[in-house]
Order: C-alpha cells, then sequence, then structure tokens
C-alpha cells in the first residue's frame, strides 16, 4: 500500500554475504525455486533486521542480467 513499484515478488532469504565494506548481497529464494540476488548496504540489511529463513517482499525497480 503506498507503493508504486509493480514487481512484487515473496521470497525467503538463504543467505547474506558481505560485497564489500558497505555492501552486501543478499540471496533470495523464489516459491518457484529461482534465485534472486539484491546487492544493498549493509546499514540497509540491519535496519531492516534480515537474516536467513526470514520471508520477505522483494521490491525490483530495475532488473540487470548476470552473464
Amino acid at each position: 500500500e503506498g507503493i508504486s513499484i509493480r514487481n512484487m515478488m515473496p521470497v525467503r532469504i538463504e543467505r547474506i554475504e558481505p560485497a564489500d565494506e558497505y555492501r552486501c548481497t543478499v540471496h533470495c529464494r523464489l516459491a518457484d525455486g529461482q534465485v534472486l540476488l539484491s546487492r544493498i548496504t549493509r546499514q540497509s540489511a540491519d535496519e531492516l533486521g534480515l537474516v536467513p529463513g526470514l520471508a520477505v517482499v522483494a521490491l525490483v525497480k530495475s532488473a540487470a542480467l548476470m552473464e
């Protein structure tokens, strides 16, 4: 409610790995088994209380393909 982002996907966090000094990569699993990776700041992960096993809704503003 009150969010303009249309791409909302329920996921479960599998693991969180440091990417560099300030960012981390959040590995998420969709219900159909696909993996969704998100790079966010460590501060955001802490403030949101993200931990492995947590069910969350991923909001995707833009997409990038990995080769």
